[in-house]
């Protein structure tokens, strides 16, 4: 009987370490970015544990510091937003998915002309998530 106590007490210990190394983000959690690529267009996804206006900022924050990367229009409100690089259009959605879980879609055009042109929303997708400080990994569709 002691020796269960004991051991339910230990089990709520380590839980509750658990539960607070993972809060504090000393284990870090890894997002997988959805990365579809088409003819027309490319798309990536992740789903992060962050608020979205944390990520709605970020993202307006990436296409400011991206050169070459311009804001055509955003819409605080919806948090959408569209921008180009160069004849390349990229539309992002930030959408809730609950309390401080977020979906980052950016569906940009795939281009012709290089490499770099045709992972524009991967890249965007990606500086999104080093600016809140995710860590990820890509997982091609």
């Amino acid at each position: 009987m002691i020796m269960s106590d004991v051991a339910s007490k230990l089990k709520t210990i380590v839980a509750v370490l658990l539960m607070f190394t993972f809060l504090t983000g000393l284990i870090p959690i890894i997002a997988g970015i959805a990365y579809k690529k088409s003819k027309e267009f490319n798309t990536s996804t992740v789903q992060v544990q962050e608020y979205a206006y944390n990520v709605y900022k970020a993202t307006l924050e990436v296409i400011e510091q991206t050169d070459g990367l311009v804001l055509i229009k955003k819409d605080d409100e919806k948090r959408k937003v569209e921008a180009k690089k160069g004849d390349l259009r990229a539309k992002i959605t930030v959408n809730v998915l609950g309390e401080g879980a977020t979906e980052l879609v950016v569906k940009a055009d795939a281009g012709k002309d290089n490499d770099a042109d045709k992972e524009l929303s991967l890249r965007i997708v990606k500086r999104v998530c080093e600016q809140i400080g995710v860590k990820y990994e890509v997982i091609e569709e």
